[in-house]
């Protein structure tokens, strides 16, 4: 009986219209954790804090030492997202510049995909990117490539970065993200 449970449950999974991930204090995904530029030796952070129906990632970016960005990360997973055409993120900020971004391979030297988010206004919003406008990027330059869906195939962690190359403050409060 409970093999064809798990059995009924990956066959649902597996067709399912979207793939949701919903932040909060109650609702399991709390598992995100901040990677800044100070794996490099940089001078950026930034800090989560769970809301009661939201995610908070705020901190600095500072350009001293090399650095310049400071990023959100979900735990390791393999991920098969090639059955999806979009991204939708639903959030707030201060009209900082973000990007989302998808990881293949654990080795940070190798390439991996995002795409550029912004906000001019700090009201609620949702903002739809397509997989297919994602760019891929090596060692934070760009290359001539774009996601593919074999690419999609393979995913192994999806995060949020600070995009804007600048010393500043940042802000994001983020609902949920949803795959379609």
């Amino acid at each position: 009986m409970k093999s064809l449970l798990v059995f009924t449950l990956m066959v649902l999974a597996s067709i399912a219209p979207e793939h949701r991930i919903d932040f909060g204090e109650n609702t399991g995904s709390q598992d995100w954790r901040v990677l800044s530029d100070s794996v490099m030796g940089g001078l950026s952070y930034g800090r989560i804090q769970y809301m009661e129906n939201s995610l908070q990632f705020k901190g600095e970016v500072s350009l001293e030492n090399n650095g310049g960005f400071s990023s959100i990360r979900s735990p390791w997973s393999e991920m098969d997202l090639s059955r999806f055409e979009t991204v939708s993120i639903r959030f707030r900020s201060k009209g900082q510049a973000f990007a989302f971004t998808l990881e293949k391979d654990q080795r940070w030297y190798l390439p991996y995909f995002k795409k550029e988010f912004t906000s001019d206004s700090e009201d609620w919003q949702e903002v739809t990117l397509k997989l297919s406008d994602f760019n891929e990027y090596r060692i934070g330059r760009m290359t001539e490539n774009k996601l593919s869906k074999e690419n999609l195939e393979d995913i192994i962690r999806i995060g949020i970065v600070t995009n804007s190359k600048k010393k500043s403050p940042f802000e994001l409060e983020i609902d949920y993200i949803v795959f379609k």
